[in-house]
């Protein structure tokens, strides 16, 4: 004989005391990058933190360019060794590729003004080499690149931060050579001021285009 018979159960669960919170903190998007959210004024100030670690290693390797080679070598490890922070920090927002190419391009620009430091030493004229290098090359891929990625990111204002960036680390480097202590430290602060503008242009552009993305 069939018979039909419905169960109802009950269950009861004590809820995780944080659940909202840990919901709210913690996503997780293709590719198994994980996503902690922050504010808005955090993100801010990781990218900061993170792009000023670079320009400081940066200048390590330009100072170097009247010091020894152990000089080089210990500013390339300093260089190195962080330099890969940025391209991940980024990878949850615009996806692994271009975590990646931001990781090239810092790299590529760290080896081009590595090899200017060495041309200098050296006594050669850098000037027609770093136009061709930085200008005409990697500071186009790079304008290239970012504004296919939020259309906040102009190509020719991305490609003007990037040349005043690069042009700044090359007068930095001559003005060591020169031996002008005073052109030294406003090279530094000009690629300072340019890298405090691609700072905030990333963040504008990705907090507009993800606001989901941040508590």
């Amino acid at each position: 004989m069939y018979k039909k018979i419905t169960h109802y159960i009950t269950e009861e669960h004590f809820a995780h005391p944080g659940a909202s919170q840990i919901k709210n903190a913690i996503d997780v998007r293709a590719g198994a990058v994980i996503l902690v959210k922050v504010a808005p004024e955090k993100f801010k100030a990781d990218i900061q933190a993170m792009f000023d670690t670079y320009l400081a290693s940066m200048n390590g390797i330009i100072a170097s360019v009247t010091g020894t080679q152990d000089d080089l070598l210990l500013a390339e490890e300093t260089l190195f060794a962080t330099i890969d922070d940025l391209g991940k920090y980024l990878k949850p927002y615009y996806g692994i590729e271009f975590g990646e190419k931001v990781t090239h391009a810092e790299r590529s620009l760290a080896l081009a003004m590595i090899q200017t430091v060495r041309f200098l030493r050296s006594g050669l004229d850098v000037k027609d080499w770093t136009t061709f290098r930085f200008s005409k090359l990697l500071v186009n891929d790079i304008a290239q690149f970012f504004s296919l990625q939020n259309n906040m990111w102009k190509i020719d204002d991305v490609r003007t931060i990037f040349n005043r960036i690069t042009e700044s680390w090359v007068s930095q480097a001559q003005a060591y050579v020169d031996k002008n202590p005073v052109n030294v430290t406003t090279e530094i602060q000009n690629a300072k001021a340019a890298g405090d503008i691609l700072v905030s242009a990333i963040v504008d552009g990705t907090t507009t285009k993800y606001p989901d993305m941040f508590l």
